[in-house]
Formats: structure tokens, sequence, C-alpha cells
């Protein structure tokens, strides 16, 4: 709703026609502006114009946060029977814990399109996108890889520590200036859905930097196919990434301690045996047909 530049009025308007379930990508709906507040906690009591990243996405001048905030308590207020659905159980605690609290929400993980995103031989993939190598492989992605949130810098700095020789692969937007002369850097900017699937499935490993998220698509989309992540231990994620079964966690929020976790990864080289784990996982819990059959026994126990 907040990319769309809607206020959360259009909740209120269906609402006054049907039952809503509202799909929650992130913390905006109970928070005074803010996406991903980060460590700031006043989304738990009440926003105010003391908001310490008001001018980050989505952006909201600092004077009508506080009234933003008192317009969403007040719609939770007026419609209890509203109901939240999240992808991820982490999102879904953070927003009972905030204005979600006296209303129903329900945990929906995202499906994925498993015919599309699936395994392929990785050799094959690295002929495709014209990758030779004969180090390790690892990828990373973003709309934006330079965004905070994203945890570009982290990566950036992460990468530095590095002594291995490896080929890293990026696609989306953005740029990533390595000085590190053991990597070699390939940028495949914008590309489509099947180069996608094809850098996913070249890729030993797919780095997930990100300080916080909800359940990132790019890192369902690497499982899908069969290759591990390694990311941090916040958020959603770690209900995706499971160590030693569909990739590994950094539980410190440094590029010191991300760095030593990939330097762990790569000299162990268990990577390869997680493959055919991830894609299992994908299959039981990531379809498209589990999310779109949990969407509609929730409908139906709205209208019956």
């Amino acid at each position: 709703i907040h990319g769309a530049g809607w206020s959360p009025d259009i909740i209120r308007s269906c609402l006054t026609y049907a039952p809503v379930c509202w799909t929650l990508h992130d913390m905006w709906s109970f928070t005074g502006k803010c996406a991903y507040p980060y460590d700031c906690q006043e989304f738990l009591y009440e926003c105010t114009e003391k908001c310490p990243i008001s001018d980050e996405y989505p952006v909201l001048d600092s004077k009508y946060i506080h009234k933003a905030w008192l317009r969403k308590k007040e719609l939770f207020h007026k419609f209890p029977e509203l109901i939240g659905i999240s992808p991820s159980k982490w999102l879904a605690d953070e927003a009972k814990k905030g204005l979600w609290k006296e209303n129903k929400v329900v945990v929906i993980p995202n499906g994925l399109p498993l015919d599309l995103y699936r395994p392929i031989d990785i050799q094959m993939a690295r002929y495709s996108l014209g990758i030779k190598s004969d180090n390790p492989v690892l990828l990373s992605s973003a709309f934006d890889i330079t965004e905070r949130r994203k945890g570009g810098q982290l990566l950036k700095e992460a990468l530095r520590f590095i002594d291995q020789k490896l080929t890293f692969i990026t696609f989306g937007k953005g740029k990533m200036d390595l000085k590190n002369e053991n990597i070699k850097h390939i940028d495949l900017g914008y590309i489509t859905e099947t180069e996608k699937v094809l850098a996913y499935n070249a890729a030993d490993l797919f780095v997930h930097p990100a300080p916080v998220d909800n359940l990132p698509n790019v890192v369902m989309e690497s499982i899908a196919c069969g290759t591990p992540v390694v990311a941090f231990n916040s958020g959603g994620i770690p209900e995706m990434v499971r160590p030693g079964i569909s990739g590994w966690l950094s539980e410190n929020l440094t590029a010191e301690s991300l760095a030593a976790k990939i330097d762990e990864i790569l000299i162990n080289q268990k990577y390869s045996i997680l493959r055919p784990i991830c894609r299992e996982i994908a299959e039981n819990e990531y379809s498209s047909q589990i999310q779109a059959n949990n969407y509609i026994n929730l409908f139906n126990s709205q209208i019956s």
C-alpha cells in the first residue's frame, strides 16, 4: 500500500463492503511510517515526530508521523475483524506486539512457481551465463544492492576480509566496487527471470546480507534452485535459512562475522550436499499451490 502511495484509509473503505485480509510485506501497517524501524521500538507504544529514520523510505515528514500512527491505531480499534496475513512468523509476532495485538494475524509463507525456480546442472548454468571459474562462486542480489536495508555495504566490507579466491556474481540495481584482488566480480545487472534461475544455479552459495528482512523472495528462490544461503540471524530469515540444512547464519550483525562465516563455509565445502535438501524444503513449504490453498481456506472461513 505504501509503495503505491496510498493511505490505510483504503482498508477502511474495503471493510465497508466485505471482510478484509491484509497481507503484510513489512512493518508499515503498525508503525507511524517505517517499513522496518531497525532498533527503534517506539511503534510498541506510540510513534512520534522523534522518529530517527523519517527521511528513509517510505519518507514522511516527521510532523505527520504521530498523526499517522494514531490513524492506524483508530483503524484497528474500530475494525477488530480485520485479519492480517504475514509471510513470516517473525513479522506476525512483531505485528501482535504492536497495533495488531487485538486482531487476528495468520502466517502464510509466500509461494513460488517451482516449475520455473528449480535445480539445473550447475555447469550448464555457468556456461549459459558465460561464467568460467575454477573457484567457488558466490551470488548476491537485490532490487538495489546498495540500499542500507539490503546490507550491500556490510557485504562489501565483509568481502574485503576474504582471503580465498572466488567468483562473486551480482544482479539488480546498483554497483559494488570490490577492493579484493582474490575476488572476480561479475555484475549481471537487471536480468530476466529465466536468467535469474541460471544465476541461482550457477552459484555454490547465495549471500543475503540484509540486517533485517521479512521472508525475502531472493532467499526462497535460491533455496528452490537448490543453492544454500548464508545470511544474518535476524527478522524472518532464520525461518528459511536453517543452519546445516538450507544454509548458515551469521550470529552477529557485522561485516567481520559475515566474512568469518563465509570463510568457514568455503573451507569446509559442504554447500553441495545441501542442494537436494534445499529443494525438498521448497517443495514442502514454498509452492504457489500451497500458498493459494492457505489463502482460499482463510477466505472461505470468513464468508461461510
